[in-house]
């Protein structure tokens, strides 16, 4: 056994000290060079700038947000309807929500309160009109705390008389209005919205049943939501503000900040180009992000502007990207650097935008970036503004074909 052991170590290594040549294609095989020269072009942005909108829709978010974090207020409204019938004895009944995630520390319990609303509310709305921006409750709310490290569902107990004159109709149903009860927790908890996909873990409301001498369990989970995002225009610390006084390029949801940026020339990249890949770089601050949240999906759309006004004021996007796939160029923060999201996003971006410019067939010239989902929660990326130091980027990779062509 040793023998053959010795046999095989040296078999081994006679083999690993050969000098094993390449394997080259046969020349019909190899297609090195025959698409034309290959080319990489950088570009620098010569324009960049940020607009903020701080009234968008939340009818449709994924999240439910209530807390405050570093000058952010947040709160959510609720409303249940098909709501059983007045025949019913209710014994008691209470809301569950479920936990999803929190953004900053949560060192302290989250006391929050809830309050019966008191006149009509639109989901599509609620976050667009100052009217709920400032909404100030008059009954006695329901209070309930948080823990710190809180379970999977929240459970709010609802009075049977306030749910009896909802279904009875004595007392029109508006819903409920959610908010944190001081100002010294920074922190914001998530919870699931009726938009999510899994409708287990959708808000319900459910209600007990006397029946004879057993009560019976029963729920009601169809109704509509909407967060509040706020943070007043005329705060000192306003964050948006800063942003246009420092320099930098903010990109938020919640409060939805959108980056433009210009690229001069694009026009006139070779007629007899062929594009492999692009990619926009941008250059994050890393050290100054503590909103970046990893609780909301920090990914981004980059569209185009068809037309814009000379002050940034007007602007028509292309929406090209919202019934086709291909034009749903993403970007994702990857270190220092917000980036495309990977290789293939690169191609198409390629394909989809560039190789459009040099076929006539599009003339953008500013892009415009926003999060991929700029409802569900507060979420801040701080990038550089424009600078010597910290340029923005538009790196071009294309063959360049012969006259002659193929």
């Amino acid at each position: 056994m040793k023998k053959a052991l010795l046999l095989l170590f040296f078999g081994l290594l006679v083999w690993s000290c050969q000098d094993l040549n390449s394997i080259q294609p046969p020349d019909e095989f190899d297609l090195t060079g025959q698409f034309g020269q290959l080319k990489d072009t950088v570009i620098y942005a010569d324009k960049a700038d940020f607009k903020t909108d701080y009234r968008i829709d939340t009818g449709f978010a994924y999240k439910l947000c209530v807390g405050n974090y570093e000058n952010f207020r947040t709160g959510f409204f609720l409303k249940f309807f098909g709501l059983p019938t007045d025949t019913l004895n209710i014994d008691s009944v209470y809301i569950e929500l479920t936990s999803k995630s929190k953004m900053g520390e949560a060192n302290t319990p989250l006391d929050i309160e809830v309050y019966e609303v008191e006149s009509a509310w639109d989901e599509n709305l609620v976050n667009t009109e100052d009217e709920w921006h400032h909404y100030l409750p008059t009954g006695e709310p329901i209070r309930i705390t948080v823990a710190v490290e809180d379970s999977f569902k929240t459970r709010i107990p609802i009075s049977t008389e306030l749910f009896n004159k909802w279904r009875m109709n004595t007392d029109e149903n508006h819903g409920l209005y959610f908010k944190a009860a001081s100002d010294e927790n920074n922190y914001i908890r998530q919870f699931e919205s009726l938009e999510i996909s899994n409708d287990l873990n959708w808000p319900k409301l459910y209600y007990y049943v006397n029946k004879d001498t057993v009560s019976e369990k029963d729920s009601v989970r169809i109704g509509y939501d909407a967060t509040i995002f706020d943070y007043p225009d005329s705060s000192a610390q306003n964050l948006f503000t800063q942003g246009h006084i420092q320099n930098e390029l903010l990109l938020s949801s919640g409060i939805a900040s959108r980056i433009l940026v210009h690229f001069n020339g694009l026009d006139n990249l070779p007629e007899n180009a062929v594009m492999q890949s692009a990619n926009l770089l941008l250059n994050v601050k890393p050290e100054n992000n503590p909103l970046l949240n990893s609780g909301q999906e920090n990914r981004f759309y980059i569209r185009s502007v068809k037309e814009m006004d000379d002050d940034l004021s007007n602007m028509v996007l292309d929406s090209s990207f919202v019934g086709n796939y291909n034009q749903n160029f993403e970007m994702e923060v990857r270190g220092d650097s917000l980036t495309l999201a990977n290789d293939s996003q690169k191609q198409n971006f390629a394909k989809e935008k560039f190789q459009n410019i040099i076929n006539k067939k599009d003339q953008t010239e500013w892009f415009y970036l926003q999060y991929k989902d700029e409802k569900s929660m507060i979420s801040v990326v701080r990038l550089h503004g424009l600078s010597p130091e910290h340029p923005i980027s538009l790196h071009l990779r294309y063959f360049l074909i012969e006259n002659d062509g193929l």
